[in-house]
């Protein structure tokens, strides 16, 4: 699974079946080859993807959202296009890999029932020997500051039937002491449809049949505070006031 921040690898298995997803795991580590017709396959599905993504109101805003919150330079404001996707090579693609995946930025997470000492054997035995053959990178974040007036942007897409809007602002960092604050702080506003401050006065005071919900975005470096709301298309403003407040 690719994410912004890096790629999970997860294997399920009995038991018994442990040393095969291990065998499995030092593989793809170590020797991926990433096939042409594979390649071509995956790009396909992701094409196709990207096609529902930008017909989606609620996808859409997200995109349009994060790309208001960070600077052209800034690696969270990029978003995969129908031209990068074609782009993509197999050669482009093993130049990264041959980069970034080594055991130095590597965390092994195992749950389960299982023998400690067979498992370390298993492990030195299929990945002993990984080395990276190409230098550490070092990446830069470039600063994300607030903008100095308010930034409204719309988007259309006629024929829906729901209006997305997003409203936010850069946060703070999760490595923050006051994250996890933040979290409950984030929970108590409007984490929750029905029982958050932005629930009750939103759905119950002012009887709308809106989502409202806010949410603190994962992001490692720097966290949006965005709030989701959906209101019937043609009083997407209405509410808008009441919920500055808060």
């Amino acid at each position: 699974m690719s994410l912004r921040e890096g790629v999970e690898i997860l294997g399920y298995a009995l038991a018994p079946d442990l040393p095969v997803v291990l065998e499995i795991l030092a593989d793809v580590l170590q020797n991926a080859i990433f096939p042409e017709q594979q390649l071509e396959l995956c790009r396909q599905r992701m094409l196709t993807h990207l096609q529902l993504e930008l017909d989606d109101p609620g996808a859409l805003a997200r995109r349009i959202f994060q790309q208001q919150i960070y600077p052209a330079n800034h690696p969270f404001h990029s978003f995969p296009t129908a031209n990068s996707l074609k782009l993509v090579s197999r050669e482009g693609l093993l130049r990264f890999y041959r980069q970034h995946y080594r055991p130095s930025q590597t965390i092994l997470t195992l749950v389960g029932d299982f023998d400690l000492p067979m498992v370390s054997a298993l492990l030195e035995q299929h990945l002993g020997q990984w080395q990276s053959s190409q230098g550490s990178i070092s990446l830069t974040f470039p600063p994300v500051q607030l903008p100095s007036t308010i930034q409204r942007t719309k988007a259309p897409l006629p024929g829906k039937a729901q209006v997305v809007t997003y409203m936010g602002y850069p946060g703070i960092e999760r490595r923050h002491p006051l994250y996890y604050a933040a979290i409950l702080l984030n929970q108590v506003l409007g984490g929750d449809t029905l029982s958050s401050r932005l629930g009750t006065e939103i759905r119950d005071r002012k009887d709308s049949p809106m989502v409202f919900i806010a949410t603190l975005l994962q992001d490692y470096r720097l966290v949006p505070l965005p709030s989701n709301c959906k209101p019937r298309p043609r009083t997407p403003n209405k509410l808008l006031p009441a919920q500055l407040p808060y």
